[in-house]
């Protein structure tokens, strides 16, 4: 045979082997569905695949079909590949998520996927952004497989989140439950922010090429417009939109828990990973606040918080204080912030009002209770109606020796005590219960004179007796008493102008200088622990004066007209009077001998008043009910003392302790007279 002839043969022995390879290369049918998701792809987009060869390049094969409903769901039937690598392509509109709308326009999704023994492939933004970075990871010498699973760890990575195990993206669906569907919904969220489709589809393609060789995100402007994505991502809504969504598509969801997986503060951290635990810290609660106030907590700084946590502030009329301004709630906080609360109280006594503040994972309350209401009735065991005579001592109030309804005058005698808040019954009066004169001197109580003549009983509180000290050398009417230490003053009235001293150390009375003129009216009353009198005279035309009595040389000396004769009470060295027929309330000093109009009453003609703490107190006999103020001489204001809510009753006297003041009130009934305790 010659050498041509040979040289033929092989050449068609070539050509059928090369022939009867490609006629025997396998085909593989394939049945393929699932969705394309940003949101939801709508109805009408497109879906290809594209078949890819060993090298990833497409080998000539393409296939089209569109999607048939508005959750994105694609399928293709009966196609011939010889490559188990393809290329699947998405284009269309999308629902958007976070705006809760359809986009404006149409987004491109690409993936590579490897369809052996796979029936469903979900087209993604995950799957979109391995891409190129498992093109070259294969390029590199890494399988398939290798690089898929690497790919998707480093991606998942940019936006901060961290798993072992993940599962292919194509197998994630942002409708159901599980961590890694978690996963696609909060990158799909993250990546859409407010941006557009075109922004989207930009910011898509830079992190797919800044990742594409290393597998790190370098781009400080990408890393920013993903931080920006993700607090813009509210979680709320975007669970709202699409359970809604699906709703109307005629499908019940449960999401998955996403939340954790967004970075919502934006600084690079997951939600559950994120430290919003703070050092722990408390206000201190507030007791005995005034009602209808606004009160500021002390301020705090925030420690031990080294990311930004969301604050949430709870409580009616609660405000949030941040670094000395006022704040919307749910403010983010971060370390170093100075906090306060604003909590404002309401119109009741003894309530409790409450703010929760919650810092990220930490929450704490902070209260303010208004106080109790400082008028207290504590009763009266007796049967008086009028005229009850009182002495304090220590803790214990004494009352008694007064009138009862038919004005018939009593001998009984009680004690109250402050402390277990009991009344209990005390050694009755011995003499006539109609006394005239009733006085404490030190420790000691002092009644008589009246229908008693000239007799006077001292009462011993710790003893519980009365004894009957020398008898008064005067008329038993009279107009001026007063007590000096031990020593005690009494006269004028009934008496002209004559006053005399008792001595309980040697039980005398002396007559000491008689007052120097004739008065039709006196009233007592102390200044700074300075006895005087206001006086109105006898003689026609004289205007009425102040004189005040000096117990160390035993006289008298005037010290200035009395503009105002209704006095009040005395605050330092300086006396507190209401004009007659007038709202103005006006200060003396005996030091100046000067009136000073000092602030108008919320009405005329206070009843009585009394000192106490650094405050004035006024009671108006015009309305029982809440007819008590207050007057605070260093804002010079006067304010009402809500407490009293029956009707017809009136406060008659005070009587005052360090730290309380007892008060009288009677009524027009056989009801008697009954006590409160006043405590500020």
């Amino acid at each position: 045979m010659s050498k041509h002839l040979i040289l033929l043969a092989l050449i068609s022995i070539s050509l059928i082997s090369c022939h009867e390879d490609e006629v025997n290369e396998p085909e593989i049918k394939v049945n393929l569905s699932g969705y394309v998701q940003k949101g939801p792809f709508l109805n009408g987009s497109t879906v290809m695949i594209i078949e890819l060869d060993d090298a990833l390049q497409p080998s000539g094969r393409t296939f089209s079909t569109e999607v048939q409903d508005n959750q994105g769901t694609f399928s293709f039937s009966d196609i011939s590949l010889i490559s188990p690598y393809v290329q699947v392509v998405g284009e269309g509109f999308y629902y958007n998520e976070v705006k809760g709308e359809a986009s404006s326009a149409p987004l491109t999704l690409k993936a590579l996927v490897d369809i052996t023994d796979k029936s469903t492939v979900n087209l993604n933004v995950l799957l979109h952004l391995q891409r190129e970075r498992v093109s070259y990871l294969i390029e590199q010498g890494k399988s398939f497989e290798e690089a898929k699973t690497q790919a998707m760890q480093e991606i998942i990575h940019v936006f901060g989140i961290e798993k072992n195990t993940v599962a292919d993206a194509e197998m994630m669906d942002i409708s159901k439950e599980g961590d890694d569907h978690a996963i696609l919904l909060a990158v799909s969220a993250t990546l859409q922010g407010r941006l557009t489709v075109a922004e989207l589809s930009e910011l898509l393609a830079g992190i797919s090429t800044d990742v594409k060789e290393d597998g790190k995100l370098d781009s400080e402007a990408i890393q920013e417009k993903i931080r920006a994505g993700a607090t813009y991502a509210s979680a709320g809504v975007i669970r709202e939109n699409l359970t809604e969504r699906y709703k109307a598509l005629g499908t019940d969801i449960t999401l998955p828990d996403f939340e954790k997986y967004l970075d919502s503060d934006g600084d690079g951290i997951i939600n559950s990973e994120d430290d919003e635990m703070p050092e722990a810290f408390a206000f201190t609660p507030v007791t005995k606040a005034k009602m209808d106030t606004f009160y500021v907590s002390e301020t705090i700084m925030l420690e031990g918080l080294p990311h930004p946590a969301e604050s949430w502030l709870s409580g009616a009329g609660a405000r949030l204080i941040v670094n000395g301004e006022e704040k919307e709630n749910g403010i983010a906080l971060s370390e170093g912030d100075e906090i306060a609360i604003k909590l404002p109280t309401g119109d009741e006594y003894s309530t409790t009002h409450t703010a929760e503040l919650t810092v990220g994972k930490f929450t704490t309350q902070w209260t303010v209770t208004t106080a109790a209401n400082p008028l207290q009735t504590i009763g009266y065991p007796g049967h008086s109606e009028y005229s009850l005579t009182t002495f304090v001592w220590g803790n214990n109030l004494f009352a008694g020796l007064g009138e009862d309804i038919g004005f018939a005058a009593r001998k009984e005698w009680y004690a109250y005590d402050t402390n277990d808040e009991q009344w209990g019954p005390k050694a009755n009066f011995p003499g006539n219960a109609d006394v005239n004169i009733r006085l404490s001197a030190k420790d000691k109580f002092y009644a008589g004179l009246g229908e008693n003549g000239q007799a006077i009983w001292q009462y011993d509180p710790v003893a519980d007796t009365w004894t009957a000290i020398a008898d008064f050398p005067g008329q038993a009417t009279t107009y001026f008493t007063y007590a000096s230490g031990s020593k005690w003053y009494a006269g004028l009235g009934d008496n002209g102008n004559a006053l005399w001293e008792y001595d309980p150390a040697t039980n005398t009375w002396s007559a000491i200088a008689d007052f120097p003129a004739g008065a039709s009216a006196i009233q007592t009353f102390t200044i700074h622990d300075k006895v005087f009198a206001s006086l109105t005279f006898q003689e026609s035309g004289k205007s009425a004066e102040i004189w005040q009595f000096d117990t160390v040389s035993k006289s008298w000396k005037s010290v200035g007209n009395a503009e105002a004769s209704n006095f009040l009470f005395a605050i330092d060295e300086k006396g507190y009077f209401a004009r007659e027929n007038s709202s103005e309330l006006l200060s003396f000093s005996p030091a100046t001998a000067s009136w000073t109009t000092v602030t108008t009453l919320p009405q005329s003609k206070p009843k009585f008043g009394f000192s106490m703490q650094g405050k004035g107190y006024l009671y108006f006999d015009t309305d029982f009910k809440n007819s008590l103020y207050a007057y605070d001489l260093a804002s010079n204001t006067i304010t009402q003392i809500k407490g009293i809510e029956q009707e017809s009753r009136i406060f008659t006297f005070a009587v005052t302790a360090e730290n309380y003041a007892i008060l009288c009130t009677s009524v027009s009934t056989a009801m008697g007279s009954s006590f409160y305790r006043f405590s500020p």
